[in-house]
């Protein structure tokens, strides 16, 4: 039929549709149980599973106390000052990725979480968070020097062996001892450990030492006329050690002989 009025046989509805952008973060480490001092490295991998191309995406990820940052992949978008990483835009489909570089701290949190954030309504807000843990191995890198007083001393005489520990680091060292059981040359005769040292076993108990700490033991003794004169002290720790050829030191003493001479005489008729 004819229609008076053609102005209404046409209407239009219009959508604003709010883009969606899932995006996701993976974290992960290269060394899951590095030893302390020893450098790891962390890489974050975004990716967005769409439907929409993002927007303002960037990641924060401020490294905790347990690592010193080094470097990144990142050509100047990860600031190390703030954590953030600046990724920009990130078309649906795509991903990328970045690097860092750090040191294992003796201490600290060693769990590293990374944080993404968009302009776009994310559909699945879990998986915006990861993080990558590691725990670390502690190393102390113990050292032991033995000195003696004199080198060349008499038989009879007392000399003083000098026993020095130090604990290089990076970690704290617990469960420290050292094995000095005196050689035949030499006989006990005190020390300055206020019982640390058991001289039935030869053990110098030290017990804990901090990073950068040492402690030191004197021992005296009299020389004897004959046995061996090569005294050696061997250092242990619960921690591993990197550098073990510090872990024993010697001191060597040659004496001089000495040889006291009597000579009585008589005769057998004072008034012959």
């Amino acid at each position: 039929e004819d229609d008076p009025d053609p102005s209404n046989d046409e209407d239009d509805a219009l959508t604003t549709p709010n883009p969606i952008s899932d995006l996701v973060m993976a974290k992960s480490v290269d060394e899951a149980t590095p030893n302390v001092g020893d450098q790891v490295i962390f890489t974050l991998e975004v990716s967005n599973n769409g439907p929409s191309a993002a927007t303002g995406v960037s990641v924060s990820d401020q490294l905790p106390t347990g690592y010193t940052y080094l470097s990144d992949n990142g050509a100047g978008s990860y600031v190390t000052a703030t954590g953030i990483w600046t990724i920009g835009n990130l078309a649906d489909g795509a991903d990328t990725s970045l690097e860092i570089t750090c040191t294992v701290n003796a201490t600290g949190d060693y769990t590293n979480t990374a944080t993404l954030a968009g302009n776009e309504d994310d559909p699945d807000t879990s998986n915006d968070e990861d993080d990558a843990l590691t725990t670390p191995n502690p190393i102390s890198d113990l050292v032991i020097v033995k000195s003696v007083d004199e080198a060349t001393p008499n038989v009879g005489d007392q000399v003083i062996f000098t026993l020095e520990v130090s604990n290089n680091g990076p970690s704290a060292a617990t469960g420290v001892a050292v094995t000095e059981n005196l050689p035949t040359g030499y006989t006990y005769v005190s020390d300055n450990g206020a019982g640390a040292y058991a001289t039935a076993t030869g053990i110098w108990t030290i017990g804990n030492l901090a990073d950068g700490a040492d402690t030191s033991l004197e021992i005296t003794c009299t020389v004897n006329a004959t046995g061996d004169y090569t005294n050696t002290a061997t250092l242990t720790g619960t921690e591993d050690d990197p550098d073990p050829s510090n872990d024993e030191d010697d001191a060597l003493t040659t004496p001089n002989p000495i040889s006291d001479l009597v000579i009585v005489k008589s005769v057998d008729e004072a008034t012959p």
